[in-house]
């Protein structure tokens, strides 16, 4: 109950603020061997009032290679705000992290296969994610920066070849449990078209991770 009331709270924040998105989700984590586990994510974005925008899933296989370093693929899946399916998008992914002692660097390469069911095109996008963190008192504070790059263009309006997008991560990871833990974020995001940044987005996340 405590939980639920923390999450109402939390999401009522951004409302404080002005015109910020918010970004809601679980994901969940479940080891099947030594080296393998299974990742399914979902995600509710709304805007500052809670108007539903988009529905996204995520799912996928992780592969452990070494301590610090992680192979994943999977599919991804968005609806609309009309509930109608509106991506379909497959991505693979290099994951290294490094831990020293309480500080954290980790760094993402992601590639997607963007199918936009509306006009059946194909996007081609890389995604490299950069983070550092540090723990105080079992929080992980971290700050992360990720870049987006269209390897080509399509006809849809936002997916041009070139710079797609940037965000900027300001966060923290709380442990409520051994296998739960609450993760709190702002993020500044740049959207942009024909290489220019045309469009500011500010958000609030907030996810729950468990295992």
């Amino acid at each position: 109950m405590k939980i639920i009331f923390l999450l109402l709270f939390l999401l009522y924040i951004p409302r404080a603020f002005g015109e910020y998105n918010t970004w809601a989700g679980l994901s969940h984590t479940e080891q099947i061997s030594k080296r393998y586990s299974f990742l399914a994510q979902g995600q509710l974005r709304g805007d500052s009032s809670f108007k539903l925008i988009e529905t996204q899933s995520r799912v996928g296989i992780l592969y452990n290679l070494k301590k610090s370093l992680k192979l994943g693929g999977g599919i991804f899946g968005s609806l609309d705000e009309q509930n109608s399916f509106r991506e379909f998008r497959p991505w693979q992914q290099v994951v290294y992290k490094k831990d020293f002692n309480s500080f954290i660097f980790s760094g993402r390469f992601r590639q997607e296969q963007r199918l936009y069911t509306q006009d059946e095109t194909l996007a081609h996008r890389t995604r490299i994610l950069v983070q550092a963190s540090k723990i105080f008192n079992n929080k992980e504070f971290y700050v992360a920066n990720e870049t987006m790059f269209g390897l080509n263009s399509v006809p849809v309006s936002d997916v041009k070849k070139g710079i797609n997008q940037n965000r900027v991560h300001f966060g923290v990871k709380i442990k409520m449990s051994a296998n739960e833990e609450l993760n709190l974020a702002w993020r500044y995001i740049n959207r942009y078209y024909d290489n220019l940044a045309t469009e500011e987005v500010h958000v609030f996340f907030i996810q729950i991770r468990t295992k």
